[in-house]
């Protein structure tokens, strides 16, 4: 009796043992596992976050290189000396007195944008003048510099002086201060021309929220 009751005590000491044994390992093996996990996930976020970063600066490299094209094929080919301007001006000194043609229906609003530009901008505001009609400039400021007397003779005729950035660059990944800045930059341009600019057109139709913020900001 003592026999049996001694083997199926040993036998309970065994299987404390291995619980025991099997607690422990659980005890080291779970949170090594868990470690070992978390770390190669916080490693394939920090190649997601690289890799992200990586295409934002080839999206911002595309986009200036795109807006550097865009210039460069708008360079002006014709005209680029002053007398084309008086040319137009006296062709529309000539045919100013025509009458407009006036529609209570329906009505087209006319907008130039990336201006002011010595070639075409002069050519422009003569043949508006000529069929009597207004319209909308929005101007990048550091061309406005360069061609005051064009943005005079805007204000003059009775056209909208707007504006379009300091050197139409794109605002959609910029942060606050190069929008505070661009807009700090294009306001004060133009007011030193003597014009209150009160309307603003993004480069490329791109914003984001510091944008939205500092148009409602300024209004």
């Amino acid at each position: 009796m003592s026999d049996i009751t001694s083997s199926k005590r040993k036998r309970r000491v065994q299987i404390l043992k291995r619980l025991i044994v099997v607690f422990i390992l659980a005890a080291i093996l779970i949170p090594t596992a868990a470690s070992v996990y978390l770390g190669l996930r916080v490693r394939e976020l920090k190649q997601e976050a690289e890799s992200l970063r990586v295409e934002a600066a080839q999206m911002e490299a595309a986009v200036e290189e795109m807006q550097e094209k865009a210039v460069r094929e708008a360079e002006p080919a014709i005209l680029t000396e002053e007398d084309g301007i008086r040319a137009w001006e006296e062709q529309a000194e000539e045919t100013a007195e025509k009458p407009a043609v006036q529609s209570d229906i329906r009505k087209v609003y006319l907008t130039f944008d990336d201006g002011p530009s010595r070639e075409y901008t002069g050519q422009l505001l003569c043949l508006l003048k000529q069929y009597r009609i207004r319209a909308s400039f929005f101007v990048v400021a550091e061309f406005a510099r360069e061609n005051p007397d064009l943005i005079e003779w805007m204000m003059e005729e009775g056209h909208l002086v707007g504006m379009h950035s300091v050197q139409h660059k794109n605002a959609l990944l910029r942060g606050r201060n190069f929008i505070r800045t661009d807009f700090t930059q294009s306001m004060e341009t133009m007011e030193g021309m003597g014009c209150k600019a009160e309307y603003y057109r993004p480069p490329w139709g791109h914003l984001n929220l510091w944008t939205l913020f500092f148009v409602r900001y300024w209004n």
